[in-house]
């Protein structure tokens, strides 16, 4: 013993890295160990829904996933299949796997997608833009809207699954439970908005738009990159040797935020029954005269408001991050003043919360349903949900409640306990 102890100071250097290594190695094996034992536990459960016995005339339910390979820095593929594809086979779906190797492709390919029950998203938040853009884009896409999504957050930025997963940070939980969520069916409606521009076909999303010098600085992470991992340090440093406040201008026209129709069944409810000949033959009689209601007289043409604008940032989202029933059918508006210091400039670009969360008291706020936003000068792009788009004139609507996703219970409940149980 005395001799081990007479190695181990002899040879000091040797002895320290040595435990390091062995300390880094059980760690990493006890992380496998957990992840094992989640996915086992997960499984476990969905092969509970797959031995359920079906009927003579039900079929398995039909799922397709877009899955985008190289999300996760090209992680994504053997994520979702050590993590969420096994528990849809255990489940008893018939799962069809749809994997997108260039931009655009989960946007064509949704468009001619027929005969399924559910829309599975393996990606981050561009892969679920292409989706839900090219559901929305359908001629059908009135019933086509009804078919309920499913997220794997597989992507460098997840922000809708970050809101109907709040429970689970780690990686491996949060994917697995995401997974089971689609099998346990529990889902919750979502806003859109719809963005038209000048030129091309609407672009629909979920979380976001930005314009402004946050979101230039982060596009031009990638021109730094010879400064390996500090290259964003080193773009928004170099942003602040540009002219000082750099000022984005624009005319903002907008209407007000609005009372939201109720939430809607979380299943779609039976067809009503016809009513009886007789009651159909009155009605018809009654349709024959024009009828004028107290509503026809309280119709009025909506006003506009109209803002000519000043900022650094501008942020247009949607009220998603709120899990609240009773909500206004908004989406939000945000201005960051243009007297921002370089040091504050640097401290939000850094921050781990949410822009516009961290600087929400300097921000001014507003709640419009429908607004015009008319840049001045068309240089900086826009950002759409991490996606960039050449900036011009464009029109943002809210769709409230257009979109069911699966979701966990937790993110469930909260959106309910707002809501009387008569609803």
């Amino acid at each position: 013993m005395v001799a081990v102890f007479r190695t181990l100071r002899t040879h000091w250097k040797k002895s320290i890295f040595a435990a390091g290594l062995t300390v880094c190695g059980v760690m990493w094996a006890n992380r496998r160990h957990d992840a094992n034992l989640v996915r086992r536990a997960v499984c476990e459960e969905a092969a509970k829904y797959g031995r359920q016995t079906l009927g003579v005339n039900e079929r398995p339910k039909r799922v397709t996933v877009f899955l985008n390979a190289t999300a996760g820095k090209g992680k994504a593929k053997n994520l979702f299949e050590q993590n969420a594809e096994p528990v849809l086979h255990l489940a008893g779906f018939e799962v069809t796997v749809v994997k997108t190797d260039h931009e655009g492709q989960a946007k064509e390919l949704i468009g001619a997608l027929d005969n399924v029950d559910m829309i599975v998203v393996a990606g981050g938040d561009g892969t679920l833009l292409e989706v839900v853009t090219g559901m929305l884009r359908r001629e059908d896409q009135a019933s086509f809207s009804k078919i309920p999504i499913g997220i794997i957050p597989l992507g460098k930025s997840n922000t809708l699954s970050k809101v109907i997963f709040p429970d689970f940070e780690d990686h491996v939980r949060c994917i697995t439970s995401a997974a089971l969520a689609i099998v346990k069916g529990s889902t919750i409606p979502v806003d859109v908005i719809q963005i038209t521009g000048t030129v091309g076909k609407p672009v629909f999303a979920l979380n976001e738009l930005r314009w402004g010098e946050f979101r230039n600085a982060k596009a031009n992470t990638s021109r730094f990159w010879y400064f390996g991992p500090m290259r964003k340090f080193a773009s928004f440093i170099g942003s602040t040797f540009k002219p000082w406040p750099p000022t984005h201008n624009a005319t903002l026209r907008f209407t007000p935020a609005v009372q939201r129709p109720p939430l809607p069944p979380e299943r779609d409810a039976p067809p009503p029954t016809r009513p009886p000949f007789l009651f159909r033959l009155i009605a018809r009689i009654r349709g024959l005269w024009p009828t004028h209601t107290a509503e026809d007289a309280d119709i009025k043409e909506v006003e506009w408001d109209e803002l000519n604008i000043s900022s650094m940032e501008v942020a247009v989202r949607t009220l998603n991050h709120q899990l609240d029933a009773t909500k206004p059918e908004a989406v939000e508006v945000c201005l960051m003043p243009e007297s921002f210091s370089k040091l504050d400039f640097l401290k939000a670009a850094f921050s781990k919360h949410n822009l516009v969360d961290m600087i929400e008291g300097s921000c001014k706020t507003l709640q419009v349903q429908e607004c015009v936003l008319h840049p001045e000068s068309l240089d900086s792009p826009f950002d759409i949900d991490h996606e960039e788009y050449d900036a011009m004139p464009i029109t943002v609507r809210v769709l409230p409640w257009k979109l069911r996703f699966f979701c966990s219970s937790t993110a469930r409940k909260q959106l309910l306990q707002e809501v009387q149980p008569s609803t």
